[in-house]
C-alpha cells in the first residue's frame, strides 16, 4: 500500500491550471491512480495466476504467429558500410 501523498503547492502568480496539470502529473508518478483502479474489484491470488497465464499464452501465441523481422542493416562507420575492413578499428586512419 502506497502511503504517500501527491502534494502541490500554488506559487505566487501561477494559474490554477498550471498547478491542477502539476498536480495530476505528481498522482500519475505516485501511481495512486493505478493503485485506485486495481483495487476498485478485488482479485484472488488464483485469479491473477489465472489472469497471469492466459496472458503467457495469448502472447506465445500472437509471437508463434507473427512474420519474422527483416534483417537490420550493418551500421555504417568512416563511409563505408559494414566499418572498416583492416586493421585495428580503435585507430583513426589519416588518409
Amino acid at each position: 500500500m502506497n502511503t504517500e501523498l501527491a502534494e502541490v503547492r500554488v506559487q505566487d502568480g501561477e494559474s490554477i491550471e498550471a498547478a491542477l496539470r502539476r498536480f495530476k502529473r505528481e498522482v500519475l508518478k505516485a501511481g495512486i491512480i493505478l493503485e485506485v483502479k486495481q483495487r476498485r474489484h478485488h482479485e484472488s491470488k488464483r485469479q491473477r495466476k489465472k489472469k497471469s497465464k492466459e496472458e503467457a499464452k495469448r502472447k506465445a501465441i500472437y509471437n508463434a504467429n507473427r512474420p519474422p523481422s527483416p534483417p537490420k542493416p550493418k551500421e555504417e562507420r568512416n563511409g563505408r558500410p559494414g566499418g572498416p575492413r583492416f586493421g585495428n578499428s580503435s585507430r583513426s586512419s589519416s588518409f
